[in-house]
């Protein structure tokens, strides 16, 4: 578990680092001096991952970073159709390629073809695929653990391995499709930025 969180902070940093690159903030591979007036650095357990991160963004191609020929690349987040990373129903497999083009049937093939930074997980209610369907991506713990490791699998065997972000809408709201089980319900974020403490439960 540890080397696989490891893996998945480098890909949040990553995507960080890559926001950073292409807007011109990132152009250099040493970090700055400490600002005016203070006599500490700027950075100082996160230099190694900084360096690597930037190491990674040296031999990536441009193709890879960002959007060329509508394909989106690492600063991109996608949705797909379907409960499973290489499998989908015909009613799926249409709406993937009705969005990413032909041949691109499964939620995998969506991952290596545009190779994005991250997935972003539906319910049937949002729509947006052929005759109205939705991602559908939520259905049982199991299932969506099967998913998310599949496509971390798809993205991780391409040239560059980064990992995934896994991202769900559920920010809270009226107008967002959020998810309504089997996980339980989160406080909706007001909430959370009037708490005093947080008390999370311990990870099983």
């Amino acid at each position: 578990m540890p080397r696989r969180s490891g893996r998945l902070l480098l890909a949040a940093a990553l995507s960080a680092g890559i926001a950073l690159f292409g807007s011109g903030l990132l152009a250099a591979a040493d970090p700055p001096g400490p600002p005016p007036g203070t006599g500490g650095p700027v950075y100082s357990d996160d230099a190694p991952l900084r360096g690597k991160i930037i190491e990674m963004l040296r031999h990536m191609t441009v193709e890879e970073k960002v959007s060329v020929n509508r394909l989106p690349g690492q600063l991109f987040v996608v949705a797909v159709f379907g409960q499973d990373a290489n499998i989908a129903t015909d009613a799926q497999a249409a709406c993937n390629e009705a969005k990413c083009g032909s041949g691109v049937r499964t939620p995998a093939d969506v991952v290596n073809k545009y190779r994005p930074g991250g997935v972003i997980y539906f319910d049937p209610r949002r729509g947006g695929g052929v005759e109205g369907i939705g991602p559908d991506n939520v259905r049982a713990p199991d299932q969506i653990a099967t998913l998310s490791n599949g496509l971390q699998a798809a993205a991780t065997s391409q040239r560059m391995g980064i990992p995934l972000l896994i991202y769900t809408d559920q920010e809270g709201g009226a107008v967002v499709y959020r998810l309504i089980g089997p996980p339980p319900q989160c406080p909706a974020t007001w909430r959370l930025a009037r708490a005093d403490r947080l008390r999370m439960p311990p990870l099983s």
